[in-house]
């Protein structure tokens, strides 16, 4: 069993992925992750759909093919500039969720407790998409 769970990952540079799976992998679970790419290239990259789950993360796309609206395992696809709608300051490095982002109160509940920060998931009902759980005090900072 692997989970990736709850983490920031940002690929540098136009020949690199945030996270790759080049063999199908049974009981692989990518839950709550945010992983962003240099442009507007997809951040993940599977050889074939793996074996297991993919829920409740925010991928880099093409720009074509990103959406402010969640998938069905709950994923948002974003562009960079679809970033603003999501996040306090993405150009500044910070991908906390803001008040308004899709992301927020979006996700399945998947049984984690804590993000990436060790906020405690839920905030509000339902867990949000992403590594970071929405706190309001967070977007004031």
């Amino acid at each position: 069993n692997v989970t990736v769970s709850y983490n920031y990952i940002f690929a540098e540079g136009n020949d690199y992925y945030g996270l790759s799976v080049w063999k199908p992998m049974t009981n692989l679970r990518i839950h709550n992750n945010t992983v962003r790419r240099d442009g507007d290239k997809p951040s993940v990259n599977w050889n074939g759909r793996p074996a297991g789950e993919m829920k409740n993360n925010i991928f880099h796309t093409w720009a074509n093919k990103a959406s402010l609206t969640p998938d069905a395992d709950k994923n948002l696809w974003l562009s960079r500039s679809l970033e603003a709608e999501v996040f306090v300051a993405p150009a500044k490095g910070d991908f906390h969720l803001k008040s308004t982002s899709p992301a927020k109160n979006a996700g399945l509940n998947l049984g984690y407790s804590s993000d990436l920060d060790g906020t405690t998931v839920p905030q509000e009902g339902t867990p949000d998409i992403g590594c970071h759980e929405y706190r309001p005090q967070k977007e004031a900072d």
